[in-house]
């Protein structure tokens, strides 16, 4: 059965840059020169022109038709294939790679072991300042070759999730130290969003007790933007347990990632249809990207990528991770573009939509000034004090015979006893 990818066209750049990988160094003048492909980069109609030629070389006997969109027998139904084509063509900007990191990658890809991929990453020319992805990018090759130049490099698939998540898969969060405003929190913090859609319902009332304040749901990594803004979250498990990868990418992951869509959204409702939340899920030695978004409507859609590998030795080394590097770069795009959007956005003055059905206007007497209606209140309260105020003397004074006649009482049975006394001395 035949498979349908988009492929986007091959990547050009300079012929200076070309020289420069072939010799396995660039200077940082060559990349800031080398076009840089954003989310703004456009797609030419020669690039669309391929795109469709690799759709009508298809077989469509191999389509793929849903059972819930079949149409009426005498009306032809449109297969998954001819409607990926028609939003591909609608589409004009390129994959959010950089042409200068997707280059050097392909010369990686040259490269046959690890050691021959650390030597070239270290040869590398660039400024740390001026050319932040390209430091990381040879940080990341040197860091990651070093563990695969030991004979028992075997012993590194056998890490807690802690020790991963810092020797192995440490390049996915360091990549954000090139940008100034994106931090990722790598302890287990609980989500906001999360916090506050599972408090959505707590309210003050006199009706009933108030709810006890619940925390929202902790992720392995929270990605967090400037104004405490949340973007993305990562999990991690130490091997690749099928239950887990339910638990955390098919129920924990896509809720998190809603709420703090949702939250991004009621911030400013403009941008419902342009922002993303990332996600990454690691089971294991393995990796994949997900995608949360509202592209149209009212549903929520989350794409994900197919598991990445980690290089598991030194001779797949190279083929391994590049597509990792590759991958942590377009999550690093996503989370960017999402944030320069919302926080270049203005925020209008809006009424807060979720007040205004438990607001109530307190009660008042209708033809009263507010005036009147204090002072009746101030009449009513001094009427009730004065009346417990008479309530109090009545019973003091209602328990004052019985106090006297009490004494008495008390007073005779002394005067008796004495008597007594004398009378028994006496005898």
């Amino acid at each position: 059965m035949a498979r349908f990818y988009f492929a986007w066209p091959n990547l050009t750049f300079n012929t200076e840059l070309e020289k420069k990988i072939e010799n396995n160094s660039t200077s940082a003048k060559t990349c800031q020169k080398s076009k840089s492909l954003t989310l703004k980069t456009k797609l030419t109609s020669n690039d669309k022109t391929e795109l469709k030629a690799i759709f009508e070389n298809l077989d469509p006997k191999n389509f793929w038709y849903l059972k819930s969109t079949i149409p009426e027998p005498n009306q032809k139904a449109k297969s998954v294939e001819e409607r990926m084509i028609e939003f591909a063509l609608s589409c004009n900007y390129y994959q959010p790679v950089d042409i200068s990191l997707t280059s050097l990658l392909n010369e990686l890809y040259k490269k046959k072991t690890a050691k021959e991929a650390y030597c070239f990453a270290r040869k590398l020319e660039f400024d740390p300042e001026d050319d932040p992805l390209l430091a990381w990018l040879s940080a990341s090759v040197q860091n990651v070759a070093l563990l695969y130049l030991k004979k028992n490099n075997f012993n590194i698939q056998n890490y807690m999730e802690s020790d991963k998540m810092y020797y192995l898969w440490g390049f996915l969060n360091k990549i954000f130290d090139a940008t100034d405003d994106i931090v990722p929190f790598n302890k287990e913090k609980s989500s906001t969003p999360s916090a506050s859609a599972t408090n959505q319902k707590r309210k003050l009332s006199a009706v009933g007790p108030v709810e006890n304040l619940k925390m929202g749901r902790r992720t392995d990594t929270t990605y967090i933007g400037g104004n405490g803004v949340e973007l993305g979250c990562l999990e991690i498990g130490k091997i690749n347990q099928q239950t887990k990868e339910f638990m955390d990418g098919s129920i924990k992951m896509p809720i998190v990632m809603k709420d703090m869509l949702l939250k991004l959204v009621e911030q400013n409702s403009s941008l419902v249809n342009e922002l993303h939340v990332l996600g990454y899920l690691i089971m294991g030695d393995k990796i994949s990207l997900m995608d949360m978004d509202i592209p149209k409507g009212y549903v929520t859609r989350i794409r994900r990528t197919k598991q990445v590998s980690y290089p598991d030795s030194s001779k797949n080394f190279t083929v391994r991770i590049g597509p990792l590097l590759e991958l942590v770069a377009i999550g690093k795009e996503i989370v960017e573009d999402t944030y320069k959007k919302f926080s270049n956005n203005m925020i209008p003055l809006s009424v807060a939509t979720d007040e205004l059905d438990e607001f109530v206007i307190p009660p008042r007497l209708s033809g009263l000034s507010s005036l009147s209606l204090s002072l009746s209140l101030s009449l009513s309260l001094s009427l009730s004090l004065s009346l417990s105020l008479s309530l109090s003397l009545s019973l003091s004074l209602s328990l004052s015979p019985s106090t006297a006649s009490s004494s008495a009482s008390s007073s005779a049975s002394s005067n008796k006893r004495q008597n007594t006394g004398s009378t028994i001395s006496a005898s």
